[in-house]
């Protein structure tokens, strides 16, 4: 059984998911900040847009994954999909 959206779909966000970690690393490397948000708001969006993303991504594989077999719902997959990869990035 293949599952194109999913896969798709998992791939994308793993992807937003690196980049927005990179963010948040050099970042932290730039101001000198180990723990915490160092007080800064930047800082602190960034970390909370990260934190968001791994907590809903795995909600959305699981609702694509158990509709992706059946083929009619693919228009909605995508769109479902690049809804939720683009209210995170």
């Amino acid at each position: 059984m293949t599952l194109p959206v999913t896969l798709a779909a998992s791939a994308s966000l793993g992807t937003i998911n690196l980049w927005l970690g990179l963010r948040i690393f050099r970042m932290r490397l730039r101001d000198n900040v180990l723990i915490g948000d160092g007080g800064g708001d930047l800082l602190a969006g960034r970390m909370r847009t990260h934190a968001n993303l791994v907590a809903y991504a795995p909600f959305q594989r699981a609702a694509s994954g158990r509709c992706d077999p059946d083929m009619a719902r693919v228009a909605f997959l995508v769109g479902w999909a690049a809804l939720i990869a683009a209210g995170v990035a």
